[in-house]
């Protein structure tokens, strides 16, 4: 028992990834017991008790973890009880911030299942902070590479598009009993090149009834107009996979052979169209520039208005 803390006043902060729930030390009721038990035999007086479920790589994200730094500065607490260092920050803003409160006896002290920290352990503070942010940054990389083996080995590495299911037993990616086909019809009228994008998107709501893969929290919902441009220019439709700016051939079943699938690419592109037209009309820029936003192509349209003296003026209009 340390006798110089006795009677100061604590938080108790308890935190759990999301991003690691099957590898946490200890979930967030087992840290709150644990540090209940410290701070009993330690004598401290928990004034408060702040727990979230929430990644710390990225400073001003946590909204318990910022409303207990803004109570340290008002003076609220003099400890913080935390069950590692790990839990309070695994980034070097928010590290920083707890070695200078520690450094000019803002908080008195740290302390985890394990030790105390004082203001002559920030060196030792810095050097855990570091370490917690470099496990971070390890642990995307693992996954990067874990993600981009998969898929150099023909396995697509995340959610299956629509169409298609994750075979979460096999670990592979088989076709949807019931989306599949309607997929597949609506691929058979997008390259007979006379459907329009908005036109399939009716079709694949009112007519296919086509679907947004189902999860617990979203889905099932129609598709909508970019969803089906970027589905007609997704070559995993063809057996192929994108993925990390390259592409990988798929061991899933294709939908269509890959001179279809080139064949829709002609079919959506700007130039292409099946509409007989009155007279030729030539843009200077056409197929060059891209709205910011949507990143589609922008194009122009002719207007005409008639005056009240007979005049007929002729306005162009540029939109995406």
């Amino acid at each position: 028992m340390n006798k110089q803390n006795r009677g100061k006043r604590a938080v108790l902060y308890a935190r759990k990834s999301t991003e690691d729930s099957h590898k946490q030390v200890q979930s967030i009721p087992d840290q709150i017991r644990i540090m209940k038990e410290i701070a009993e035999n330690e004598g401290l007086k928990i004034v408060e008790v702040l727990s979230e479920s929430k990644s710390a790589k990225a400073p001003k994200v946590r909204i318990k973890f910022e409303e207990m730094m803004n109570n340290i500065e008002a003076g609220k607490y003099d400890i913080i009880l935390a069950w590692d260092t790990s839990r309070l920050s695994r980034n070097p803003v928010d590290s920083g911030t707890l070695e200078y409160m520690l450094n000019e006896g803002v908080i008195a002290g740290i302390r985890t299942h394990e030790k105390w920290y004082y203001e002559s352990d920030d060196l030792l503070l810095s050097i855990e902070g570091s370490m917690n942010s470099r496990f971070i940054k390890e642990l995307s990389s693992k996954v990067t590479r874990g993600m981009t083996s998969k898929a150099d080995k023909g396995d697509y590495p995340s959610m299956a598009p629509v169409g298609y299911v994750n075979d979460r037993l096999n670990k592979v990616v088989v076709k949807d009993p019931i989306m599949f086909d309607r997929v597949a019809e609506l691929w058979r009228k997008a390259l007979t090149g006379t459907y329009t994008v908005s036109e399939l998107t009716r079709i694949a709501d009112k007519e296919l009834m086509i679907r947004t893969p189902q999860t617990k929290k979203r889905g099932g919902t129609p598709l909508c107009h970019n969803t089906i441009r970027h589905l007609l220019q997704n070559p995993f439709y063809a057996g192929k996979l994108r993925w990390g700016g390259r592409i990988y051939d798929g061991n899933h079943p294709p939908m269509v052979s890959e001179s279809q699938f080139e064949l829709m690419q002609k079919i959506l592109d700007p130039k292409h169209c099946t509409r007989p037209k009155t007279e030729p009309y030539q843009f200077l820029l056409r197929g060059m520039i891209r709205c910011a936003e949507c990143g589609y192509a922008i194009v122009t349209e002719k207007k005409y208005k008639k005056l009240k003296d007979g005049t007929v003026k002729k306005y162009h209009y540029c939109h995406c």
